[in-house]
């Protein structure tokens, strides 16, 4: 038995498929600029609360373009506990040299990283990926100040 579709059933189809993929582009864009402000607002307030903070060097974040050193980028530790689950988490904002000063205390061990960049920065935030350096905290909560990478937006 051949289906039969009529002009005007297939019009309607094609008028609902239509005004369907016309509200799920509309509400992404409506949830991306709400991410967007979001984020924001939460660099903002790491910007406010953390651009005096004074400690021992951190870690440094470099372009992965090129190398050089980039300010106002928020460094999130998580730290690792011996059985890989999670063991808290701390905020450091990068100075002019792209370093993140150690103004709170941390408990000694591993931590994964994550780079938060401003929103209207030509760099894109950037996740710990295995096979790339931990910052590792010394019992005197020393750091071998690593060079974590930062990547540019479409690079």
């Amino acid at each position: 038995m051949p289906l039969r579709f009529s002009l005007r059933s297939l019009c309607f189809t094609v008028c609902i498929a239509a005004l369907g993929l016309a509200l799920y582009t509309h509400l992404l864009r409506v949830e991306t600029a709400r991410l967007l402000a979001s984020r924001n607002e939460f660099f903002s307030g790491i910007v406010k609360s953390q651009s005096n903070a004074v400690g021992p060097p951190l870690v440094r974040v470099v372009s992965a373009t090129d190398g050089t050193v980039v300010a106002n980028v928020v460094v999130q530790l998580t730290r690792i506990g011996p059985d890989g689950g999670d063991g808290g988490f701390k905020e450091f904002l990068t100075d002019s040299h792209g370093v993140a000063h150690q103004h709170i205390p941390l408990h000694p061990g591993r931590y994964q990283w994550q780079l938060t960049p401003s929103v209207s920065s030509v760099f894109m935030p950037t996740d710990w990926k295995r096979g790339m350096p931990y910052v590792s905290v010394g019992s005197d909560g020393s750091t071998s100040v690593p060079m974590l990478l930062l990547e540019t937006k479409g690079g």
